[in-house]
């Protein structure tokens, strides 16, 4: 048997190969779906599998009743007649067999993920890991960060230590701009720590304290001084001399921009241009170092100095190149001393709530097997569950975290090691999960290990899977029409140039083969120049910005419509809050939209005036709840009022003359006609409070509707098993609700809008991608690196941010395959949109060309626009006046009603019977 890699493209059926390597082995050996794993990477995903392989089973096993059906049948019963060398009735048998095994032992048909599949080592192993009886795990890691972050903050003003370290905390915010909002700041920062690579951080810095904090950031700026001190040094002495002598700037070779300039800076500690740049360059073989206009006496004093000069300044030069790349480092680390020592402190705090409350995060499984795996040879903790499972089948592999596949690593050795079949499916070119630990380079190593560190363990793991490796290329696309594969191929192709070559490797696949039966399909790529009117600026120029936007993909849509039905049509975005803004836009516009995500209640002007009223009753002298409520109702009843200043000046008198409230409920009865009382109310539980708020003020009404029944459903399910206290609601609705959406059933004839990472796996007839110039983040972003500190700095890891310190110090290299890795996240992000359309695509992004038509791209990031446009630079295409540009097939309305998403199980039925 094998270790099969398959290296695949979009829609070229990874799922299906993986269920039919399933049915492979259960058609020969009835009894193995015992002892196959098959992991995925979502409960969706696996839910699939698991209905794909007993529809399949069905099929074979008790007939088709209808031509599809017929047509799948034929294929599946040619191939496995093959296979078990018999005849259909023979299929038939064995077919019955296993889907009977299957369904009368449903608990052990094990496909799953693979956070799934871990929680269940961990609960069979709790006691040899550590964990504590009985232990719950917490599936929302922001929830038990918000609580941490909680008790720190009650501690501040108790332990003097931590005050100083949050008060320096937020001395940073405020130099940065940020939010006066400590513990919303804190919450973001705090967000490192839910991080894979963060755990293995904070395991080493566990031991120090905030006094070692303090006492390390003391070290570095004493190296930093020292090293200032030496580079400043030369440079220093050269000014003397020159000082001592009269001679100042304009008397040296090319004045304030030449060698007097550069002595000086240096001198003053100016480190921030520390090349030489052209014009003191040319002076290291240089016999002229006075300007023209420098006197004669002069002249000779500079030539007298010179050699002295010329020794200087290749001291200068040549400390530069050794000491200031670690200059930089220490600057970088100190940068970020108190964020560390305050991660430091709140990951402390975490393991408390953990050890207290009996709970483990499900993130912390991988890190506590890791612990036995890599200390044991064959690890206890596998052997059983080794025995059980004998072939594994992983999906999605290129999502996989380097800590999980280590894991999974001693199965596999041990499946291996018996001669059993194991696969993984995988591609590299969908890898948009990075910033939930997912290690695209990992993929693209195979049957190679990263990160083993020379351990001679897994130096032996790697050496069988080599031994066993056979790799397989899924190149032909069952999914989309010939002139979309076709301009993908070339756009790729092409883009994949822009790529560091080290990540090249993960777009070196075979161009995607199609069906050429299978035409009519289209590429249309839109640039906008957007109208600027110069009298608004700052929120209203980007609101003005976004309507042009809302009403650029309405135009589109409409125009969609014009061919397709609202459900054969996707829009895809890269962030949440475009997805909000465009299904609300949509939506209020009469175009019906299902989204799973895009239609969050937080959206909603009618349940955000429910959430302000019930803080208002929690707390009557808060001015900005009576405010929104009072802003809300003028929205509906702008005639009741003159204006809103007069409004505003009013919840300023409520809240002066009465903070009981009962002024209000004059108020909301003389002004806009609402009888409430908010004694009476408060009086009430939440759930008929709530009803009786949407009563009084009609809030169910019209397109508000929904948004007000999923609330409501929220408050059902939460005063069920909750007390129905208005403050601890409230809580559960700022820690669990700012999420939540309408859902909308995915049957009905709706427009889709999703995010891109939501799209993976699925496919449209039409797809549009509006803010296509999405752009990498070079800078700001936070990585854990090994310092490697002197030996009296006792700091085994550092943050620090990715730009230009971490560029020009000692460790470089961080950055630039940071950098890299960025790029590779945004040309991913479009290939996984640009590869979900069947019939027609549709890209939409912002034009840089200028009013010369001169395009000015972006100069250290990769923007989405630059690559497009390069693109067509590249073929010619590109006129800085043309706006549109269409690839393809034009598909006429006539063809509305024929139009449908091709049957995946058809062309399924196809590759059976060609054996693929």
């Amino acid at each position: 048997m094998s270790f099969t890699i398959y290296k695949s493209s979009a829609g070229s059926g990874k799922t299906y190969t993986l269920v039919k390597e399933y049915l492979n082995l259960v058609m020969q050996q009835p009894e193995d779906y015992r002892h196959i794993l098959a992991i995925t990477f979502t409960n969706k995903a696996a839910a699939e599998m698991k209905d794909r392989i007993l529809q399949y089973l069905a099929l074979m096993a008790y007939g088709a009743t209808n031509d599809k059906d017929r047509g799948m049948l034929a294929g599946l019963s040619a191939h496995y007649s093959e296979l078990i060398q018999g005849d259909t009735a023979a299929v038939q048998a064995r077919a019955q067999l296993v889907l009977g095994n299957i369904l009368h032992d449903y608990s052990n048909f094990a496909i799953g993920t693979i956070d799934s599949f871990v929680q269940s080592i961990v609960r069979s192993f709790a006691r040899e890991l550590k964990l504590p009886a009985g232990f719950e795990v917490e599936l929302n890691a922001e929830n038990l960060l918000r609580k941490s972050i909680d008790a720190l903050l009650s501690k501040a003003g108790v332990e003097p230590q931590l005050t100083t370290l949050l008060v320096s905390f937020i001395k940073t915010k405020m130099e940065d701009e940020k939010s006066w909002n400590i513990e919303g700041e804190i919450f973001k920062f705090g967000k490192i720590m839910l991080r894979e690579d963060s755990q293995l951080a904070a395991d080493k810095l566990r031991h120090l304290s905030i006094s070692d904090f303090r006492q390390i950031e003391q070290q570095l700026s004493k190296h930093c001084a020292c090293i200032q001190n030496k580079i400043k040094a030369p440079a220093a002495e050269a000014m003397k001399l020159l000082t001592q002598n009269g001679i100042t700037d304009w008397m040296m070779s090319h004045g304030s921009s030449g060698i007097y300039s550069y002595f000086n800076r240096i001198a003053n500690g100016d480190f921030s241009k520390p090349e030489p740049n052209s014009y003191v360059s040319k002076l290291f073989d240089s016999k002229t170092w006075h300007s023209g206009k420098c006197p004669p006496d002069k002249r000779l004093v500079i030539e007298t100095l010179q050699p002295d000069l010329d020794r200087l300044l290749h001291i200068t030069a040549a400390t530069i190149q050794d000491q200031l790349p670690h200059y930089k480092l220490y600057q970088l680390v100190l940068n970020h001393i108190y964020e560390m020592a305050l991660l430091n402190e709140i990951e402390k705090v975490m393991q408390d709530f953990r050890d207290n409350e009996n709970i483990v995060h499900i993130s912390e499984f991988n890190k506590r097997i890791a612990t036995i795996v890599q200390r044991e040879p064959v690890p206890f903790i596998y052997e059983r569950i080794g025995e059980k499972f004998r072939h594994f089948l992983i999906d999605e592999f290129q999502d996989t975290s380097v800590l999980q596949w280590h894991n999974m690593l001693p199965l596999l050795e041990n499946s291996l090691a018996s001669n059993h079949f194991n696969m993984i499916v995988g591609d590299g070119k969908q890898a948009i999960y990075r910033f939930r630990n997912g290690d695209v380079e990992q993929f693209a190593a195979l049957p190679g290990l990263l990160h083993h560190h020379g351990d001679p363990i897994m130096l032996a793991r790697e050496n069988l899977l080599r031994h066993h490796c056979k790799e397989l290329e899924l190149d032909t696309n069952y999914r989309s029409f010939r002139e979309v594969v076709g301009f993908n191929n070339d756009f790729f192709d092409f883009a994949k140039q822009l790529m560091p070559e080290n990540l090249q490797t993960i777009y070196d696949c075979s161009p995607q083969k199609v069906d050429e039966k299978k035409t009519g399909g289209s590429v249309d790529i839109h640039f906008f120049k957007f109208e600027k009117n110069e009298t608004e600026t700052g929120a209203d120029a980007k609101e003005e910005k976004n309507q042009q936007w809302m009403a650029a993909i309405m135009e589109q849509v409409q125009k969609q419509l014009h061919t397709f039905r609202p459900g054969q049509i996707a829009i895809l975005t890269r962030k949440n809050k475009q997805a909000s803004d465009i299904a609300q836009h949509l939506t209020y516009n009469g175009i019906s939209v299902v989204t799973s995500e895009a239609l969050l209640l937080t959206s909603s002007p009618e349940v955000n005036f429910i959430i302000a009223l019930l803080r208002f009753i929690n707390d009557k002298t808060n001015k900005i709840n009576i405010g929104e409520m009072l802003a809300y109702l003028f929205s509906r009843h702008p005639e009741k009022i003159a204006g809103f200043d007069q409004l505003l000046n009013l919840s300023l008198d409520i809240n002066n003359k009465n903070p009981q409230g009962l002024s209000l409920s004059a108020l909301l009865h003389e002004v806009f006609g609402y009888d409430i009382d908010f004694p009476k109310l408060a009086r009430l539980g939440l759930t008929d409070l709530v009803h009786e708020v949407i009563r009084v003020f009609e809030l169910s009404e019209g397109g508000s509707n929904d948004f007000v029944r999923f609330f409501i459903d929220i408050i059902i399910k939460y005063a069920a098993t909750n007390p129905e206290g208005i403050p601890d609601f409230l809580r559960f609705w700022e820690e669990e609700c700012q999420d939540k959406s309408i859902v909308v059933p995915e049957t009905m004839q709706a427009v889709t809008v999703m995010t891109i990472h939501k799209a993976k796996g699925l496919q449209f007839p039409v797809v549009i991608m509006p803010y296509a110039d999405i752009k990498s983040k070079n800078f700001g972003e936070f990585l854990w690196i090994d310092p490697e500190l002197q030996p009296e700095t006792p700091l085994p890891m550092a943050l620090v941010t990715t730009g230009n310190l971490l560029k020009e110090s000692s460790h470089s290299e961080i950055n630039e395959a940071e950098s890299g890795k960025s790029k590779l996240d945004v040309l991913n992000v479009l290939y996984v949109a640009m590869t979900r359309p069947v019939n027609r695509l549709v890209v939409m992004m912002e034009s840089k060309a200028k009013e010369d038509g001169v395009w000015k791209p972006s100069e250290t990031l990769l923007d989405g626009a630059d690559i497009f446009y390069q693109y067509l630079e590249s073929k010619g295409l590109w006129d800085a006046e043309k706006l549109q540009y269409h690839f393809g097939a034009d598909v006429s309305e006539d063809y509305k009603l024929e139009i449908k998403a091709p049957e995946h199980d058809e062309s399924t039925a196809e590759r059976l019977q060609a054996g693929r």
